[in-house]
């Protein structure tokens, strides 16, 4: 993965790579804000992830999908931050929200049964979009664009697939553990580190905090918040005005931490 990483980066092409990947991930955080609160924390985006995956294998295999919340006590088992309490919040919330439905099981009305709803597919698989079309500018390999485009079935592998390996990305993960404790760790970070870099791509102002609360359905204390953590760990520094702008920490991680992803997301997709 680093070396296939280090390649990329390498790439005449990294620069307008980064920047295209930096502005879709913006779009995609921005819109539709509820699963952006959703999955503005690391765990809750794994429960998320798992259970996508979980329906997704089961679809594969013939089945009408569906997870229940015995299934899903793996992911505890894997990562003992997701804790029950976690889990049950964030089955009740989807169901809320209406990115899934519960309804009971036929085989035993005790059990009940997580459905994904489209909207919830349809993020999903809008986030693929940005890593095969940087993928196919790093290592061009016209069957991703035309199985993304024309294979309903590559979606639900994809989906299948990139929730399974918790523990591989794991790995990823622990490349970079002080700019992913940042920028996962946090409600909000990552959607302040991809805003503020796309903005020092751009050579353009960073929105105003409220602005940025507005994109992403934060509040202004919650980006301040954000500000001042990546200013004490060296990613921001104060601008004209205040306002936080990159630090040559964060253009140097952010490149290299991109690079290690969509590595990562290389492997996985050569594998459905």
């Amino acid at each position: 993965m680093r070396q296939k990483a280090k390649l990329f980066r390498a790439s005449r092409h990294f620069a307008s790579v980064l920047r295209d990947y930096t502005a879709a991930l913006v779009a995609f955080r921005r819109d539709p804000r509820v699963v952006n609160k959703l999955i503005s924390q690391e765990t809750r985006y794994r429960v998320a992830n798992h259970f996508l995956s979980l329906h997704a294998g089961k679809v594969l295999a013939g089945g009408d999908g569906g997870v229940t919340y015995g299934e899903m006590l793996e992911l505890c088992s894997a990562f003992p931050e997701i804790g029950s309490r976690v889990l049950k919040t964030m089955l009740a919330m989807m169901v809320l929200t209406g990115y899934a439905r519960s309804e009971r099981s036929p085989a035993d009305r005790r059990v009940k049964i997580y459905m994904p709803s489209s909207k919830l597919i349809d993020v999903a698989c809008s986030r693929l979009v940005p890593i095969v079309e940087a993928l196919h500018v790093l290592e061009p390999d016209l069957s991703r664009v035309a199985a993304l485009r024309d294979d309903p079935a590559f979606q639900m592998r994809a989906m299948h697939r990139n929730g399974r390996p918790q523990l591989e990305s794991e790995l990823l993960r622990s490349q970079m553990p002080e700019f992913v404790g940042f920028a996962a760790g946090r409600e909000g970070a990552a959607q302040v580190v991809y805003a503020v870099t796309l903005a020092d791509m751009d050579a353009v102002p960073l929105p105003s905090r409220s602005a940025l609360a507005r994109q992403f359905g934060l509040s202004k204390t919650q980006v301040w918040s954000v500000f001042a953590e990546g200013e004490r760990l060296g990613y921001f520094s104060a601008g004209d005005g205040g306002a936080p702008v990159a630090t040559d920490k964060l253009r140097d991680q952010y490149g290299e931490w991109t690079s290690l992803e969509l590595a990562f997301c290389a492997g996985v997709l050569a594998q459905i």
